[in-house]
């Protein structure tokens, strides 16, 4: 128990420490404020959100160095996507396992420390996705034990993410704002101004301009996930046309999503999280370039916050091997940045 309040205390001292060096602790930020600060991030994809566990899917384990390479690139947040599943008791109280929750905790601490956001969510839940009726109370299980062991880090810092992409066949619309609503009142008892994202069923792009109910709370942040066009970038084209990306019509299309979901941006007044995008490393160089290129400066001129999905494999821009970049898509995503220039990135990936 002793043991236990100590490590609680001094994840506490570094996130306050972290908040003073980047003048994090002027007050809590308001959804459109911390959006902005969110500003372009990444994905440590394929790590904590395996079902099985870190190291067994992307084989190399999270370490601090990854978001010394983040910051320098030029990136301001970390998307930490963390499945649960397997690291918590089926049946109540539904504790979480303690070594785990520590170990996400160090990872969450190794961003803070470098003034990076990280957000925190639940991923391939599929216990709550198949059967999200009986299986509620599980969830509020797991985010009252978050929002308790994050409730000191400032807020600036840290965001609530409360489910990835739910499955259609399972949930409905309405049981969609159902769970919003008390999940986001669980976070509240601890939490009370802590931003906190939630999306329509399956972050769908469409459904979420279509069917999203946002909760009366300055607070909460949507979001939605972009992978089109699909063939393009899982690099698996059908036809020659598929096979590469960047004409004028290519892009005025996937504008028509952004657009629509900027306009309910502005009707909603409820800022804009574009939390996982991004291509396959078979897909034709030059297009894959120009499309990170395209949709970074996209997002921004929407005022969306967004996150770049890397896997440390199908899906990398960051070898986490060699602590290498691909540099031609990082210059593409911070153009004007001389950071993600300077020979001391190394390149690769």
């Amino acid at each position: 128990m002793i043991k236990g309040n100590f490590i609680r205390l001094g994840f506490a001292v570094v996130f306050i420490a972290a908040g003073l060096e980047t003048g994090c602790l002027a007050g809590s930020p308001s959804a459109w404020e911390e959006i902005a600060r969110m500003g372009s991030g990444i994905n440590l994809g394929n790590t904590f959100d395996a079902p099985d566990g870190e190291g067994t899917w992307c084989r190399q384990p999270a370490q601090a160095g990854f978001f010394d390479d983040f910051k320098a690139a030029g990136f301001s947040h970390v998307r930490l996507p963390v499945t649960w599943q397997k690291h918590m008791q089926e049946t109540e109280p539904y504790t979480v396992d303690a070594k785990f929750l520590d170990r996400i905790a160090e990872v969450v601490g190794w961003a803070s420390q470098r003034g990076l956001v990280v957000v925190l969510n639940a991923h391939h839940e599929g216990w709550f996705k198949d059967d999200p009726a009986d299986q509620v109370k599980r969830l509020e299980a797991l985010w009252r034990q978050l929002a308790t062991r994050f409730k000191n880090m400032p807020d600036q810092l840290l965001v609530f993410e409360i489910l990835n992409e739910s499955e259609a066949k399972h949930i409905t619309a309405i049981q969609t704002t159902e769970m919003n609503e008390r999940i986001l009142r669980v976070i509240r008892e601890t939490n009370p101004s802590r931003c906190v994202i939630i999306g329509a069923v399956g972050d769908n792009a469409d459904r979420l301009v279509k069917e999203l109910k946002v909760p009366d709370d300055p607070h909460v942040i949507a979001t939605y996930h972009c992978y089109d066009p699909w063939f393009f970038v899982c690099g698996e084209p059908r036809n020659p046309a598929e096979a590469t990306w960047g004409t004028a019509a290519q892009k005025a299309d996937y504008l028509k999503t952004m657009d629509a979901i900027k306009k309910w941006s502005d009707l909603n007044h409820v800022p804009i999280y574009l939390g996982e995008w991004g291509t396959s490393t078979k897909c034709e160089a030059k297009s894959r370039v120009e499309y990170y290129r395209f949709v970074s400066a996209q997002a921004a001129a929407h005022s969306f916050s967004n996150a770049i999905w890397d896997d440390g494999g199908n899906m990398l821009i960051y070898n986490r091997e060699t602590r290498g970049w691909n540099t031609k898509i990082l210059q593409a995503v911070f153009p004007t940045n001389s950071k993600a220039k300077k020979p001391n990135i190394p390149s690769g990936g």
